[in-house]
């Protein structure tokens, strides 16, 4: 039995806690299900998806949306591996990639969506299950199915025709009534035999799949005329070897040259193929047809988010225009064609469908049937439990349990709820020679690990998974730092036992515990004072509020005001949370409250206390995560500045107060990157311009103006005094003075 005095727990000391999912399974017999261990929250979306393709309607279109990495796709992939298992019905699957704009044309989607669709025909749904098995057992559950399952790939026909063949070849000469005929046939007597039988069981498969053949070659047809359209080499996207090389070889493709193909006529067709073809029979079979990564159409996501009022018609379309117009062209086959869509996008998809609510001509309103919002784990209130509704970590809390925690036998999955939570972990830690103050210390230790996950991802699934990630070690290098350093590990050996021993573990050390610490307190701040109020609202205002709790930390080096805050890019992004003001104020005067003190006399109105600032400049040295969370990175806030610069090249020189104003917000944000020479350029601009205005209005001077340029003249100073120009200071700082002065 380990005691306190044994160990002390009273200051930080490192730690390795081990992850005993990593050992509970040696060999996953199913690679999705293993991964389903790790998959949080959706509780409510997943049974909705997997009803929806369970059910007999024929068509539908759904929008999946949330930010990038919530987890949008994953889920899909979830629903439709649930609904394989659950449904008789087959279910093809058609991914489209609408992330590359060189094809981003309703021709290239409907030869895209009927190429992948064909090859999915001829080597059946190749939707990847598990990682391939070993030889022996892949022979003898291929064997298993022939029998069962006598559904074969096209491609395969010919070669089983033979093998038939064979087989009865070699039945009918071991035969002892036929085996002294042997010796009187020649060869020549026996190759119309093997013909026959050949012929005869190729006649067989060939009715069989007659459905699959017939669908195969309308699709071929279809491709071909598309494939002139476009003037795109065939051989460099079909799979000839699979089944246009066996189409050919019996005589499918007719060999004459096919008339190019339009958009709208490729759409009929492909309709056509899918609502007459007895393979695609809705009683039978199911079309999905997944268009992903509609939001990456454009590299610029987030500057898709911001209004652009001074956009010039001569300029490229942004991205809502490329979605707008790509949906609409789509928007016959969509409604008409007997195919489930799912479509995956991105968070500013949401927003515009929210913005048509109430209009007549509402594209996306009129196009998707249901639409699903995937929030974050922030926000994910799964079975509605009533500490989920105020816990903004609750989420973040069951990942981390999912990971530490074995996985539970059969018997114990009916309460998995509360399986995956820190008190049951707690109890069973209980079961084993632990000490209760070491188990206090790796709760405590945990609780503030999650604070700081919850603090760092934002609740995005995929943010979580690699942040959790970096603190992993193997089972052999957590060894060798026992040996070198003072690492403690929380249940070892002696403690698991060599049958449970687990093949990776979470190692903390010092100051990852102090990172640890000051997260856990920020975010017990945040989740006292805002939790309840953000999370009753909206998804995206609780991603906001995490996102400019983080803008106001990454100020700590410099004084600000609260109009500085209106830089970042939720507020400038024309579909913002309405609340978002009163968040920031909240966490201003709530939640900063003893980490911020305010100046009396100043260019600024807030700074951060000088004790914090120190800790939080140490912080930001323990890795690259703290320092990118507390510093501005070099171009961090480059979309904003292009905000801004289109601006400044869409407005008329003779307004000179929103240029000023411009020059002004893109030298603040230079400055804070440290991005002297341009911040320089940007208030000397500015400055120039404010001087000309003062000048022509003489004796009726504009008060604000004449604040503006003594503002602009003092931070162009101060700027100067840090690039060590004293010089130049000192002269910007007279110009200054002389201006107060007359």
């Amino acid at each position: 039995m380990k005691t306190s005095k044994e160990t002390d727990f009273t200051e930080y000391r490192a730690i390795a806690i081990p992850l005993q999912s990593s050992g509970s399974i040696t060999e996953p017999s199913n690679y999705n299900e293993y991964q389903e261990q790790f998959f949080v929250g959706r509780k409510n979306i997943t049974p909705k998806l997997v009803d929806l393709l369970q059910s007999t309607r024929q068509r539908g279109s759904y929008l999946i949306a949330g930010y990038r990495g919530s987890g949008k796709t994953s889920m899909v992939d979830k629903a439709i591996l649930l609904a394989e298992k659950k449904s008789s019905v087959k279910m093809y699957e058609v991914r489209i990639n609408l992330g590359d704009n060189s094809q981003l044309t309703p021709l290239h989607i409907y030869y895209s969506i009927a190429n992948i669709l064909r090859n999915t025909i001829a080597d059946g749904n190749n939707r990847p299950k598990s990682p391939p098995p070993p030889m022996r057992k892949r022979i003898l559950k291929w064997m298993w199915k022939f029998f069962l399952e006598p559904s074969i790939r096209l491609r395969d026909i010919s070669i089983v025709s033979v093998f038939l063949a064979c087989i009865a070849s070699s039945i009918l000469l071991l035969n002892p009534e036929t085996i002294s005929i042997v010796y009187d046939f020649s060869i020549s007597k026996l190759i119309p035999i093997l013909l026959f039988l050949t012929a005869s069981s190729w006649m067989v498969l060939y009715i069989k799949n007659y459905n699959e053949i017939k669908a195969l070659r309308d699709i071929d047809e279809l491709i071909e005329r598309m494939s002139y359209e476009i003037t795109e080499e065939r051989n460099a996207t079909l799979r000839h070897d699979s089944s246009i090389g066996f189409s050919n070889s019996i005589g499918f493709s007719k060999h004459r040259k096919r008339l190019p193909i339009k958009a709208r006529e490729a759409e009929e067709q492909l309709i056509r193929i899918l609502n007459h073809n007895g393979l695609f029979d809705i009683a039978k079979t199911k079309i999905i047809i997944v268009m992903d990564e509609i939001d990456k159409l454009s590299d610029d996501e987030e500057l898709s988010e911001i209004h652009h009022h001074y956009k010039s018609s001569t300029q490229e379309p942004d991205k809502s225009s490329k979605i707008n117009t790509l949906l609409g062209s789509l928007k016959n086959f969509i409604t008409t064609a007997p195919v489930t869509f799912f479509f995956i996008s991105g968070r500013e998809t949401l927003d515009r469908y929210y913005s048509e609510k109430g209009s007549p001509n509402s594209l996306y309103g009129s196009l998707f049937d249901q639409v699903f919002e995937i929030p974050s784990l922030l926000s994910d209130k799964g079975e509605q439990r009533s500490a989920r509704n105020t816990q903004l970590y609750a989420g973040v809390a069951e990942y981390v349990c999912r990971r530490i925690r074995k996985i539970p036998e059969k018997e114990e999955e009916e309460e998995e709820d509360s399986y995956y939570t820190l008190e049951k972990y707690r109890e069973s830690l209980c079961t084993f020679d632990i000490s209760p103050e070491e188990i206090r210390y790796s709760i405590a230790i945990l609780m503030n690990f999650i604070f700081y996950l919850t603090f760092h991802s934002w609740g995005n699934p995929k943010k979580l998974s690699s942040i959790f990630e970096s603190f992993t070690y193997p089972n052999e290098l957590v060894e060798q730092l026992k040996k070198k350093e003072n690492l403690h590990l929380i249940l070892d050996d002696k403690d698991s036992g060599e049958d449970n021993k687990p093949k990776q573990w979470l190692v903390f050390n010092v100051n990852h515990l102090r990172s640890f610490s000051l997260a856990s307190e920020i975010t017990t701040l945040f989740q006292h004072h805002l939790s309840r109020e953000v999370s009753q609202i909206s998804d995206k205002l609780t991603v906001s509020s995490f996102s400019s709790l983080h803008f106001i930390l990454k100020l700590h080096s410099y004084g600000f005001k609260r109009e500085s805050l209106h830089l970042m890019s939720e507020a400038i992004n024309v579909y913002r949370s309405p609340e978002l003001n009163t968040i920031v104020d909240d966490l201003l005067t709530n939640i900063f409250k003893s980490y911020i003190r305010r100046v009396r006399n100043g260019l600024y109105r807030y700074r951060f206390h000088s004790g914090f600032e120190q800790e939080l400049r140490y912080i930001s040295h323990v890795s690259g995560l703290e320092s990118a969370s507390f510093n501005f990175s070099l171009d961090s806030m480059r979309y904003v500045k292009r905000f801004f610069e289109v601006i400044l090249a869409n407005t008329s020189s003779s307004e000179t107060d929103v240029i000023s104003r411009s020059h002004i917000s893109l030298g603040d944000m230079c400055t804070i990157e440290q991005s002297y020479n341009a911040a320089s350029i940007h208030y000397h601009t500015a400055s120039r311009i404010l001087a000309n205005t003062l000048k022509e209005e003489g004796s009726s001077i504009n008060q604000e103006t004449l604040m503006q340029y003594i503002e602009v003249l003092l931070k162009h100073g101060d700027l100067e005094e840090r690039r060590q120009n004293y010089n130049h200071a000192t002269a910007i700082y007279s110009e200054a003075d002389h201006i107060v002065q007359s």
